[in-house]
């Protein structure tokens, strides 16, 4: 049930340090075990990287994630 948990939490943006305070680990290596990138999260990850480095406008927004 942790597992199912911690991936969800991840997926829909919870830090970290949240979930291990939830699932009472003592330290983030054992709750690094658990949670996993989704795609979507991944997108969206590179999206925001993108969006810090590159001046708006220079690449055409899309929407494949939807």
């Amino acid at each position: 049930m942790a597992l199912i948990q911690a991936v969800v939490q991840t997926a829909i943006g919870v830090r970290l340090l949240t979930i291990r305070d939830y699932l009472r680990h003592s330290n983030l290596h054992v709750t690094n075990k658990y949670p996993q990138a989704t795609s979507k999260t991944k997108r969206l990850a590179q999206d925001k990287l993108v969006d810090a480095i590159l001046p708006t406008g220079i690449l055409p927004k899309t929407n494949l994630i939807q």
